[in-house]
């Protein structure tokens, strides 16, 4: 505490880091005790960045009672009259507002705010290519991206009795895992266009021990 009475421009980033720590602690205990839904980039992010953004509002809107009886209002009509695709897309509206509502009331929280966005965006990418290089993060932390949340991309299905090569096609690795007792590897990728999906699908279909393969397509 003595280094903070000394230097207190360092109490605000030392509350938001606590704050980013411990939504990924949480998303890590969830992630070790075999709850794999949460083990996306986006519920990664979202774990991340609201606690982030929370602390961040409020902060801001302490003092401020108009300011926040103005929040509250324009929470409840942030989701628009469209249905949000998924989870991220509102955690960012949410970023977004808080943004501009901490530019006008507090400035040094403002910057806090974007400079933990970026980073967050940056650290979550970075872990998704290093859980994919490494095999022995993908207990805890190889992230799989959910197709099924407004994506509309080509997805092949791999069914394989031994390990696929890491280096083929691992940047468009969105899920992967191993089933003890049928002693098979399920492989996902996913392709942006059809011809980079088909070219996919003829290399993957001359592959060893390959069981079953399958296109599918949006």
């Amino acid at each position: 505490m003595n280094i903070l009475n000394s230097y207190p421009f360092l109490y605000g980033p030392l509350q938001f880091t606590f704050a980013a720590f411990g939504g990924g602690l949480i998303w890590l205990c969830l992630s070790m005790t075999s709850n794999k839904w949460v083990r996306t980039s986006h519920n990664l992010i979202n774990y991340l960045l609201i606690p982030v953004v929370a602390f961040g509002i409020v902060n801001v809107l302490a003092n401020n009672l108009v300011l926040s009886l103005g929040m509250i209002g324009a929470l409840s009509i942030m989701r628009f009259r469209n249905p949000v695709k998924n989870s991220l897309e509102l955690t960012m509206y949410l970023v977004l507002f808080s943004f501009g509502i901490a530019c006008e009331a507090n400035l040094q929280y403002s910057i806090y705010l974007l400079i933990f966005t970026i980073l967050i965006l940056i650290f979550v990418y970075l872990i998704k290519i290093m859980s994919l290089k490494f095999s022995f993060l993908n207990n805890f932390f190889l992230l799989y991206s959910n197709y099924l949340e407004g994506e509309e991309d080509y997805v092949i299905e791999l069914v394989l009795e031994e390990p696929i090569n890491e280096k083929m096609f691992y940047k468009n690795i969105i899920y992967k895992s191993y089933d003890v007792v049928e002693n098979i590897n399920l492989v996902r990728f996913k392709f942006d266009n059809h011809i980079d999906a088909e070219n996919a699908y003829d290399q993957l279909f001359k592959l060893n021990k390959l069981k079953s393969i399958e296109l599918q397509k949006p």
